[in-house]
């Protein structure tokens, strides 16, 4: 692993721990507050908010366990490998970056074709 790869890795996990850390605090709060108006049940807007951050922090723990392993992931799309991607959070099976452009023109060119 090149000097430079190896730096980025530190910051991308450094970055990713401190964002766990503020996303157990939040959760520790909501789930410690009693709810809306001192209830002692969460309103549907707080639960969905719950879980958002549940599926981030999963996400979060994985991709510092695979920084911490240094093991590939696979593209969903075409089976590239790579050695921890840019993914940062992202929840959901990983795409390299050539098939997120891919990806991303094909969803313009739909919404394109139903414009006037």
């Amino acid at each position: 692993m090149s000097e430079h790869h190896g730096g980025a890795l530190a910051s991308r996990g450094e970055r990713l721990r401190t964002r766990r850390a503020a996303l157990m605090k939040r959760i520790r709060h909501q789930l410690t507050s009693g709810g809306a108006e001192d209830n002692d049940f969460l309103n549907d807007s707080e639960v969905s908010q719950l879980e958002h951050e549940l599926v981030e922090l999963i996400a979060i723990n994985a991709a510092l366990r695979r920084i911490q392993q240094g093991l590939h992931v696979v593209c969903a799309d075409c089976g590239q490998s790579a050695l921890v991607p840019d993914l940062d959070a992202q929840a959901g099976p990983w795409t390299c970056p050539d098939c997120q452009q891919r990806r991303a023109a094909t969803l313009a060119a739909c919404h394109g074709s139903g414009a006037a």
